[in-house]
């Protein structure tokens, strides 16, 4: 599968999970995977446990603006 550079909106988060055991390789001893919400499609973006922040984007959200009111 070629990878490439996207910029795409998204629609929600999913809290960083634990990737599974030789789910992924090259990102250090705790990878993490984030899920990502787009319309009806889904997207699994895989990280090391110390970027797992930057996954999740930026935080001026509806979403996050409600949960800190």
């Amino acid at each position: 599968m070629p990878f490439r550079n996207e910029l795409i909106p998204i629609d929600g988060v999913d809290e960083p999970q634990a990737a599974g055991v030789n789910e992924v390789k090259w990102l250090g001893d705790h990878p993490v995977v984030v899920r990502v919400r787009t319309g009806d499609a889904t997207a699994e973006i895989a990280v090391r446990s110390d970027d797992s922040e930057l996954a999740r984007g930026l935080r001026n959200t509806p979403e996050a603006v409600v949960a800190s009111t």
